[in-house]
């Protein structure tokens, strides 16, 4: 993990650069928790969250920053987490399909292997979540487990299947033009993989 202290923070490249990634982190990591409900989140958040992740492009901030996110979801209350492990989630499914810009080859292998490590730590969060019910709540429970079961598939190496519920539209939607179909969004994975099977 790379420390909040570490002068590498100032050189690594995220979306637009005026909101010091490492900053953020600390400030949030100090905040008085539980974190409010979604419709009320902090606004540090969505700084960070402007910084690492955008229209689906990921940065070397990004990467360095996962082992301090899942820090940060540790201490929301489990019926409080889905939507923060669902913006993981997505994280890690934009990652899956390459969505990582760095021009300047700023991911070495340790920031590379911390973020990857961190995954162990998010399926136990993500098994806490789904058994306290919160993602219930949601508007789209459906996709909300399907998001929270995605860093499981993930965490287990199973990169297609991660990929597949993360991306994942309730049925009824698919009807609204307000999402992909999930099989469409999987085929796109699959080109840009290669991995491509029979499908029934």
């Amino acid at each position: 993990m790379l420390a909040l202290d570490d002068p590498r923070w100032d050189t690594l490249s995220s979306c637009y650069g005026g909101w010091p990634v490492a900053d953020l982190l600390e400030r949030l990591l100090t905040e008085s928790f539980p974190l409010p409900h979604v419709e009320h989140r902090p606004t540090l958040w969505d700084q960070l969250f402007s910084e690492l992740y955008h229209q689906g492009t990921l940065y070397p901030a990004t990467i360095a920053a996962m082992p301090h996110l899942v820090r940060i979801v540790a201490r929301v209350e489990p019926r409080q987490r889905t939507e923060w492990l669902s913006l993981i989630a997505d994280i890690e499914a934009m990652r899956t399909v390459g969505n990582v810009y760095d021009p300047q080859e700023q991911l070495t292998p340790d920031l590379v292997n911390a973020y990857e490590e961190t995954f162990l730590e998010v399926t136990v969060l993500a098994q806490e979540t789904i058994a306290a019910g919160g993602w219930r709540e949601s508007v789209r429970s459906e996709s909300s487990l399907a998001a929270l079961l995605s860093l499981s598939a993930f965490a287990s190496g199973e990169r297609r299947l991660g990929y597949l519920l993360s991306r994942w539209w309730p049925y009824a939607e698919t009807h609204t033009a307000r999402g992909l179909l999930p099989l469409a969004s999987l085929e796109k994975y699959e080109d840009l993989t290669g991995d491509i099977r029979d499908r029934v």
